[in-house]
């Protein structure tokens, strides 16, 4: 299968490397949860800011790393995948108010998910690009977390099903792009190399492959931060 990124590096699933990011990535979002589950509003702002802000050094931080190594590719290296856009989508409801955002970060996480059960760095393999990885997309997720649990955000009505439209307006200009460029944000050229359960076939079908698992997470994430939302409001109501 071609591969258009040199650096790619996969993890296998169940092995060392793959237990540590994954149990790390657990024990700092419970954490933090727990840390901040009886403080004061204010309190809960300032944390965020905080969150927003090491997400963004860390954004930083991995462009310039990039870049000084000689690694940074017009191909590869501008954030144009989904995880990424869903980093900025994370620092800007943590530091704002937007109801649309706050949805659109709690869909897109999914991938986030995926990424810790099947990842795949574009970064590289060394410890800093394993480091950056699980800072960037545990970032998406607590976010979310973060956001529905001490924020008091709450996904609306058929939330899940308006982001799934919006959402099919990054395709074509993704897309275009990619063959713009011969690159492969958001894997929409070239199949991930991973070995995912919900990739079926070779291009294009497994993107019409995607589409109807993207509409499924959608609403299961959206149904998962209801439900944590109302468990929170009981407990901080009581």
């Amino acid at each position: 299968m071609e591969n258009l990124n040199p650096v790619h590096h996969v993890i296998e699933v169940f092995s060392n490397a793959w237990w540590i990011m994954n149990i790390s990535l657990i024990i700092i979002i419970i954490s933090i949860l727990f840390l901040t589950k009886n403080k004061s509003i204010s309190q809960r702002e300032t944390v965020a800011k905080v969150i927003a802000l090491v997400l963004f050094i860390d954004f930083v931080f991995n462009q310039a790393l990039m870049y000084y190594s000689d690694k940074w590719l017009i191909t590869y290296s501008l954030p144009l995948e989904l995880c990424s856009l869903s980093v900025f989508l994370g620092i800007y409801i943590l530091l704002s108010k937007s109801q649309i955002g706050y949805e659109l970060l709690i869909c897109w996480s999914a991938g986030a998910v995926h990424s810790f059960l099947t990842p795949e760095i574009t970064t590289g393999g060394s410890l800093i690009n394993h480091i950056d990885y699980t800072i960037s997309h545990g970032g998406i997720l607590l976010s979310g977390f973060y956001a529905t649990t001490r924020l008091g955000y709450r996904p609306r009505p058929k939330s899940w099903l308006t982001i799934f439209y919006y959402s099919q307006l990054l395709i074509p200009i993704i897309g275009f792009l990619d063959f713009y460029l011969n690159a492969n944000y958001m894997f929409l050229r070239i199949k991930p190399l991973v070995d995912n359960p919900f990739l079926f076939g070779d291009w294009p079908y497994y993107l019409i492959g995607l589409e109807f698992v993207a509409l499924m997470h959608f609403y299961l994430f959206c149904k998962l931060h209801e439900f944590l939302n109302k468990k929170s409001s009981k407990i901080n109501s009581g």
